[in-house]
């Protein structure tokens, strides 16, 4: 575990840098042989105090927020009146973190649609050109999920889009070879 807090004087699991109120994304890597090999990445909007965000079920692909921290046990699932907007649930849209992420060759997207509509995700690099479509069709109320197969893409940081007739979102992922 440790504190992106700014206060390195803690102790050496106290990091040398705070994380943004406001969100950002954390990227987790390491280095191997001089190469650095990228873990994961999560993404958080505006945070709020003493309330942990975690993957429920642990290791899992969603992300849900805790009340009580449970460092080196496994998430407790508990409820919280913290929503994250990437989970729109009073719409009733959704658009998932991609899981493995990051990843190699292969990941898959979960998204949600309340009501039949077109959808379309698609995928851009981080300077926004457009690499490749993963769905571009219409689709009945539900939950779907799409494998995204990368092959020859580059490594480095990717958007994925998912957009309907009055629903945009956006999410991103990690391309790490």
């Amino acid at each position: 575990i440790l504190w992106a807090d700014n206060d390195s004087a803690q102790g050496p699991l106290h990091l040398n840098f705070g994380l943004e109120k406001n969100g950002e994304a954390i990227t987790l890597a390491k280095e191997e042989d001089g190469e650095i090999i990228f873990l994961d990445i999560v993404s958080f909007n505006r945070q709020t105090s003493d309330i942990s965000k975690g993957r429920m079920p642990n290791g899992g692909p969603d992300w849900r927020f805790f009340k009580s921290p449970t460092p080196g046990k496994s998430n407790v699932e508990e409820q919280t009146d913290i929503e994250d907007s990437g989970d729109s649930k009073a719409t009733g849209y959704a658009l998932r973190g991609n899981y493995p992420n990051p990843f190699k060759n292969t990941t898959t997207v979960n998204y949600r649609i309340p009501k039949q509509e077109h959808v379309r995700i698609a995928v851009y690099n981080n300077l926004g050109k457009l690499e490749k479509v993963l769905v571009d069709r219409t689709h009945s109320a539900g939950s779907y999920s799409v494998q995204w197969n990368a092959e020859g893409l580059s490594p480095g940081i990717y958007f994925y889009e998912m957009k309907c007739d009055s629903y945009s979102e956006v999410r991103r992922a990690l391309i790490a070879r």
